[in-house]
C-alpha cells in the first residue's frame, strides 16, 4: 500500500506539472517506511512473550501471562489497524504531499491508540477477574 502511496503521489504531481526534480519523494518514502515500522511493531507486539525488554510495558502487564497477552494484543492489533489507516489516508492526501504532513499523519496518532490500547485491555482484565470470582465464589444454596 505505501509503494501505491508513492506512485499515485508522482502521477498527482505529474498531471500538476511537475518535474521529477520538483518533486520531492521524501515525506513518501517516510510514510511508506512508516507504514512497514508501525506493522511490525504491531506484529511483534502481538505475539512476543512476556520479557523485560520488548512489547507493551506497564506494571500491570507484568502482573500475569494473561495481562500481558491482552495489553499486547490489542495494542498490537490498534497499531497494525493505524498502520493499514495511515497507508490508505496516504494515497488520498493531497498532492504532493509535504513532510509536515507525513509525519503529522504517522507520529501523532501514535499516543492516542496506546492510550486505547490500555483502556481497552484494562476493561478486558477486570470483565475477566469479575468472570473469574464469580466462578470461585460458591453459588447459594449448595449447603455450605
Amino acid at each position: 500500500i505505501g509503494l501505491v502511496a508513492l506512485i499515485s503521489a508522482s502521477r498527482a504531481a505529474a498531471d500538476m506539472g511537475l518535474t521529477a526534480s520538483d518533486i520531492d519523494k521524501f515525506p513518501g518514502v517516510f510514510a511508506a517506511l512508516m507504514c512497514v515500522i508501525v506493522w511490525i511493531a504491531g506484529v511483534g507486539c502481538t505475539f512476543v512473550s512476556r520479557n523485560g525488554a520488548v512489547g507493551f510495558r506497564i506494571p500491570s502487564a507484568f502482573a500475569s501471562d494473561y495481562n500481558w497477552r491482552v495489553y499486547n494484543s490489542t495494542a498490537g492489533i490498534l497499531f497494525m489497524a493505524h498502520s493499514l489507516a495511515f497507508a490508505l489516508a496516504v494515497i488520498f492526501m493531497p498532492r504532493p504531499l509535504t513532510m509536515a504532513e507525513s509525519m503529522c499523519a504517522s507520529l501523532i496518532p501514535t499516543l492516542p491508540i496506546v492510550i486505547i490500547a490500555y483502556l481497552i485491555g484494562r476493561s478486558i482484565i477486570r470483565r475477566h477477574e469479575v468472570r473469574m470470582s464469580v466462578i470461585k465464589s460458591p453459588k447459594e444454596g449448595d449447603g455450605e
